[in-house]
């Protein structure tokens, strides 16, 4: 199997193995819109990751909060279904999260994912 690595959004740096990442993002919850944005690939440390004070801010804005979950969570096949879930499960603009796709699964996933919005 070959062997991944991955940037990590905040600091530029290399993101070695799976254990290390964390995909994070806020969602908009109030009335139908079901908005994604800030979705990140980041260390788990939490130097990386959004502050406190970034999930307030955005609360305050529109009532979003801040989700998120382990990179090997989205890896493979059983993670491609949660990104697919995540993609309809949401507003658009769905740019975010077919860009993590291609990130994460590659050219072929992410044109099924683009059509599976068309």
């Amino acid at each position: 199997m070959e062997e991944k690595t991955w940037t990590c959004d905040c600091c530029g740096e290399l993101i070695s193995c799976v254990e290390d990442g964390y995909l994070e993002w806020f969602k908009r919850l109030d009335s139908q819109i079901k908005t994604i944005r800030g979705m990140s690939l980041v260390h788990r440390y939490q130097k990386c990751r959004y502050s406190k004070n970034d999930e307030q801010y955005e609360y305050k804005i529109d009532g979003s909060i801040k989700l998120a979950q382990a990179l090997w969570v989205y890896l493979g096949n059983t993670g491609l279904q949660e990104l697919l879930d995540i993609l309809h499960k949401s507003s658009p603009p769905y740019d975010e999260v077919l860009s993590m796709i291609l990130r994460l699964h590659g050219r072929s996933a992410y044109e099924a994912a683009k059509r599976s919005i068309s």
